[in-house]
């Protein structure tokens, strides 16, 4: 796969982590026994999915400095969607950037910077066929 196409791909995806996000913390606000739940369970949501597009669409083998434009890719789009949605619920209820939005970007980008880093510890096909013989 190009490195175009992983951009691309990693855009339109981005573009869905706040739904994820939204929708996990819908079900986890019904959750009695976990405190802010419908934060913690989107916030764990959108780090898992961001994770596992990460993963996927990263280069296996190869460092952060190889896989950059995908994780600008999907960082991008989320930081632009994340930033206005916050704007525009800010005259409504200025608390929402630290309760809401903070949260769902810190747990984007750690799970972007998750799946880069786990996609680099995975060896390479061509690595594994040397190391066999």
């Amino acid at each position: 796969m190009t490195t175009y196409m992983k951009v691309v791909i990693c855009s339109v995806l981005a573009f869905l982590v706040p739904i994820v996000g939204i929708v996990a913390g819908e079900l986890g606000e019904h959750i009695r026994w976990i405190p802010y739940g419908g934060i913690v369970c989107g916030g764990l949501a959108m780090t898992l999915y961001c994770a596992i597009v990460q993963f996927c669409v990263a280069r296996k083998g190869h460092g952060l400095a190889a896989n950059w434009p995908a994780l600008v890719a999907m960082l991008l789009p989320l930081t632009v969607l994340l930033v206005f949605t916050s704007l525009v619920v800010w005259k409504k209820h200025p608390d929402n950037i630290l309760t809401n939005g903070l949260p769902m970007l810190i747990s984007g980008y750690l799970g972007s910077f998750l799946g880069v880093v786990l996609a680099a510890r995975v060896k390479r096909p061509a690595d594994a066929n040397t190391a066999q013989r």
